[in-house]
């Protein structure tokens, strides 16, 4: 587990499926305050617009309604 400079935790596990080239590393992140999707996104993959699969991957059905404290999946 780390702690980001700006007080949010980061954890990065492993998701194991029965096939062993189906691995997928998932991150979890706690929102903080000032978060946006968009903002997670373009830090953790690189670009804004993958928002959408932060909010898939969660269940967001509204990318604009995110909490402080909410613990985010991130897809690797």
């Amino acid at each position: 587990m780390q702690t980001s400079g700006n007080g949010a935790t980061v954890t990065t596990i492993s998701q194991n499926s029965s096939r062993e080239e189906n691995k997928k590393s998932i991150t979890s992140y706690t929102v903080v305050s000032g978060d946006t999707l968009w903002y997670i996104a373009k830090r953790f993959l690189g670009d804004g617009k993958r928002c959408t699969e932060i909010a898939n991957l969660n269940n967001i059905s509204n990318p604009d309604k995110i909490s402080i404290g909410q613990v985010l999946k991130i897809p690797q």
